[in-house]
């Protein structure tokens, strides 16, 4: 058996049956469960420099919002939500090392001939059962998704789609002043999003607030 092969198995006969039991439902690699008007999401990522002889991969997790997505993409909301798309998404490692701040050490597992498969297999299903269903179980409601996303630190802290999440939830809370402070933030840092801005400043009612 290569070790491709393995990585299947893995998440065919390991990782899915732990995720069913709690009604995630898969597609290819990633996993969804709907809990009102948020999608949890339980996503495995594989290294793109994996082969059938070495299997690189990591967890990552995300809360998806339908009603944040289509305000912001101007266009109805996937049936199944990745997790680049989650309006709250992390990988494993913070999780495991509960640091948010961008310090944390990513975490990846490898299958390659010498792994120990079944002690991999049972670490794995032990974190996504102990670890990982606990964590995104926190977050049942926007308010909770605030204060998550409002402090994280790290890369996402900069980037412009993140910031427009916050925009977005905002909005939602009825902080219409905040919402039209990060837009305008964002406009004015990072020209290429502008257009994506405005779309969704429109969306919310808060274009000509805008100057748009």
């Amino acid at each position: 058996m290569h070790n491709l092969d393995r990585f299947n198995y893995l998440v065919k006969d390991k990782i899915t049956p732990a995720l069913k039991k709690r009604c995630f439902k898969k597609s290819e690699l990633t996993w969804n469960k709907k809990i009102n008007e948020f999608t949890q999401v339980v996503n495995i990522q594989k290294s793109k420099h994996s082969d059938t002889e070495l299997v690189d991969f990591t967890l990552n997790l995300g809360v998806f919002s339908e009603m944040v997505f289509e305000i912001i993409w101007d266009k109805a909301a996937p049936k199944v939500a990745k997790e680049e798309n989650c309006l709250l998404r992390t990988r494993i490692g913070p999780v495991i090392q509960n640091d948010f701040n961008g310090t944390a050490k990513d975490q990846w597992w490898r299958i390659e001939n010498s792994s120990d498969f079944d002690k991999l297999s049972a670490e794995l299903v032990g974190i996504v059962e102990n670890i990982a269903m606990p964590f995104l179980e926190k977050f049942t409601n926007i308010n909770k998704i605030n204060e998550f996303i409002t402090n994280l630190k790290g890369w996402q802290s900069e980037n412009p789609q993140h910031l427009l999440h916050l925009a977005v939830v905002a909005y939602q809370m009825g902080k219409i002043s905040e919402a039209e402070r990060i837009i305008s933030e964002i406009i004015n840092k990072y020209e290429p999003w502008k257009e994506r801005c405005l779309i969704a400043a429109k969306n919310m009612g808060l274009a000509d607030t805008l100057g748009s």
